[in-house]
C-alpha cells in the first residue's frame, strides 16, 4: 500500500520563479505549530490558478481543497506529526519545492524523502508522520495543495 510518492521535476523552472514572485508580494500568516513557519493563502489567487489546478489533477480533481505558499524562515522546522482528518475522510496532499535549502529535511514515515528543486510528494499527511528539520541558509519555498477525500478517492489515486 503506497502512502507517498515522489514526482521529479513536477514544478519548471518557470513555474518555480513565477511562485518566488507570488511570495514577494507579502500578506503571510503565521503557521499552525508555532515553529516559525508561514503560510501565503492562494485560494482565488489568478496567477497561480493554472497552477493550483494542475495540482489537483494529480490529486483527483477533489472539489474542496486548500492551496498555500509554505515559507520556512533559517531556523524553523516543522516537528513530526500526524494530521487529524475527519471521521470517514482522508487527507491527501501534493508538496512541491520551489526554492531549497540547506537542513530543512523532509521525512515521511520516518525515512527521509530527498527533494530537488521543482520535486514533488503526493502523501497522506494523516497517516505518514511528517516533519521538516530544521532550515539552514536560506529560506524555504514549497507549493502545497491538500484535500480530504473518502477512501475510494484516496484508492483511485494509489495512496490509499
Amino acid at each position: 500500500m503506497t502512502r507517498s510518492r515522489t514526482l521529479p521535476g513536477w514544478l519548471t523552472p518557470r513555474e518555480r520563479v513565477a511562485l518566488a514572485v507570488v511570495a514577494k508580494r507579502g500578506g503571510w500568516q503565521p503557521g499552525t505549530t508555532g515553529t516559525g513557519f508561514q503560510k501565503l493563502d492562494l485560494m482565488g489567487d489568478v496567477a497561480t490558478l493554472r497552477l493550483v489546478r494542475r495540482a489537483l489533477t494529480v490529486l483527483g480533481g477533489p472539489t474542496v481543497f486548500d492551496a498555500a505558499l509554505i515559507r520556512y524562515p533559517i531556523g524553523s522546522s516543522l516537528p513530526a506529526h500526524v494530521d487529524e482528518a475527519t471521521p470517514g475522510c482522508c487527507q491527501v496532499r501534493l508538496q512541491a519545492l520551489v526554492i531549497g535549502s540547506g537542513g530543512g529535511l523532509c521525512y515521511l514515515g520516518g525515512e527521509e524523502v530527498p527533494l530537488g528543486d521543482g520535486d514533488a510528494v503526493l502523501f497522506r499527511p494523516d497517516l505518514l508522520k511528517h516533519q521538516l528539520t530544521a532550515v539552514e541558509g536560506n529560506a524555504r519555498l514549497v507549493f502545497s495543495v491538500g484535500a480530504e477525500v473518502e477512501a475510494e478517492h484516496a484508492r483511485r489515486i494509489e495512496l490509499a
